[in-house]
């Protein structure tokens, strides 16, 4: 298996693995780090999903290791939303991956409306 069919079937809620870089499709690894998340939010009679990754990029200031970096250019290619590490995500809220007891915050889009 490859490194971008790990991050595709994260996309699409399966689990997957490779090496470095895991999925139980909700939940993102690299290595043992959580660089991606799927939020489960309620719409009307249904739920929808809303996948969120983490940029532990050089770019971004929060690069751990080239593998990483690459993992998280993989998975952007498939999320809803790339944020900084431990940033709440603008679209929807979720708890921060250090804080995962956290309780949840609802966040507005201001081009969207409510998240």
């Amino acid at each position: 298996m490859k490194n971008s069919e790990v991050a595709r079937a994260w996309a699409q809620g399966k689990p997957a693995r490779t090496k470095n870089f895991s999925t139980d499709g909700l939940t993102l690894f690299s290595y043992d780090l959580v660089i991606g998340k799927t939020v489960v939010s309620p719409l009307g009679n249904a739920t929808r999903t809303h996948k969120v990754v983490y940029d532990y990029t050089a770019q971004s200031g929060n690069f751990r290791s080239q593998t990483t970096s690459t993992h998280v250019g993989k998975a952007s290619f498939y999320c809803d939303e790339l944020v900084e590490p431990g940033e709440v995500p603008v679209k929807v809220g979720i708890p921060a991956p250090s804080r995962p007891d956290a309780p949840w915050h609802r966040a507005v889009n201001p081009v969207m409306g409510e998240g």
